[in-house]
């Protein structure tokens, strides 16, 4: 197995019985695949940047959205968001059918948006951590004519 001594160290006293690994764990070519991807993140600052470029997507969305009739709430964290559709911004009832209009519609202009929220009412913006700024730009340009082609 390969980790440091303290992850090494947190396995309890083997009885005989093998709970940390199997067949398919502890593969060479595996292990080295996720030692690469580790150090791209860490390399790259991809965690931060996510953090970075989520907040400023989260903030364009909060402007676009602000008075739209459509939308209850922006929310997330990094570059996970939702954006929660309903029938009336007042009572915030749950707006599925608007939820997947949407997801066609992206999909039309070579956007995937995901649907979810325990109504379906949610659009979930789950980009790459590799995303880039032009990227999220046109992702928000489509989020932006869709959302004004459903207001009223």
């Amino acid at each position: 197995c390969i980790g440091t001594d303290a992850v090494m160290g947190a396995w309890p006293v083997s009885t005989g019985e093998a709970i940390h690994t199997s067949t398919f764990l502890g593969h060479p070519v595996g292990c080295a695949a996720a030692l690469a991807s580790i150090a791209v993140l860490r390399d790259e600052r991809l965690v931060e940047r996510s953090a970075e470029l989520g907040a400023r997507m989260m903030a364009r969305l909060a402007e676009m959205t602000a008075d739209h009739p459509r939308v209850g709430e922006v929310r997330g964290r990094g570059m996970m968001i939702g954006v929660e559709l309903v029938r009336d911004r007042g009572t915030r009832e749950p707006a599925p059918e608007l939820a997947g209009r949407m997801m066609v519609e992206g999909l039309r202009r070579g956007l995937l948006l995901l649907g979810g929220g325990i109504h379906g009412n949610v659009l979930s913006l789950s980009p790459p951590f590799v995303l880039t700024d032009e990227q999220a730009d046109h992702a928000l340009d489509v989020i932006a004519e869709i959302l004004h082609e459903m207001r009223g």
